[in-house]
């Protein structure tokens, strides 16, 4: 985690790096805490919940990890190996488990049933729906290893603004810079009419540092 906020600072400091690193990095430490943080669910015993935290945590750094090592060829390259569409799928099983964790089934089963579509395209219903489909290496190539995908720009704004802004927030709140905000809100507009309400835009509006209601 303090590596992860290190980079952070560093890079919004003196700019990202290629984007396929910057996205890598930061799904390299992201993974790993959620999988090590968040309960799956799926068994009640304790030994068994941190052995298969333990176990998606690992695979996450070794997928992650072959990514970023290998970035270069994987990105530019139109056709990829057996070997590195079974790492992307297995990168896009562990990304829809992650989703399910921290969000929910709903959001989950949305993930997968897209992905099926883009598999099954041929037999889908309806030949509004119906498409040519794409194999399972297209499939991981452009939604794992393309930046239309998993690599895009939510993504890229996660790894670059939002974490920021998380980290700013946090320090604000422990240092006391909410109550500092709120005072300056009282000393700038207090004393003209209307004053409670103009001391709740200035107030909001620094507060928007902490919150990232900015963004």
């Amino acid at each position: 985690m303090w590596a992860g906020s290190a980079l952070a600072l560093y890079t919004g400091a003196t700019g990202p790096f290629h984007a396929p690193i910057q996205r890598g990095l930061f799904l390299l430490v992201v993974l790993p805490l959620v999988f090590l943080q968040t309960p799956s669910g799926w068994t009640r015993s304790k030994s068994g919940e941190a052995s298969l935290g333990l176990g998606l945590s690992l695979l996450s750094l070794i997928v992650m990890a072959w990514t970023l090592l290998d970035y270069e060829r994987l990105y530019s390259e139109p056709f990829i190996s057996g070997f590195d569409t079974a790492v992307g799928a297995v990168g896009l099983l562990l990304i829809v488990e992650a989703v399910r964790r921290t969000v929910g089934w709903a959001v989950a089963v949305v993930l997968l049933l897209f992905l099926a579509y883009g598999l099954f395209g041929p037999w889908a219903p309806g030949m509004m729906l119906r498409h040519g489909g794409l194999s399972l290496a297209d499939l991981v190539s452009i939604i794992f290893y393309g930046t239309f995908g998993v690599f895009g720009t939510p993504l890229g704004v996660c790894a670059t603004f939002i974490v920021v802004i998380i980290l700013l927030g946090s320090v604000l709140t422990v240092t006391g810079g909410a109550e500092m905000f709120m005072n300056i809100g009282k000393v700038a507009a207090g004393r003209f009419v209307g004053g409670p309400a103009k001391i709740a835009v200035v107030s909001s509006s620094l507060m928007g540092m902490i919150t990232g209601a900015t963004v």
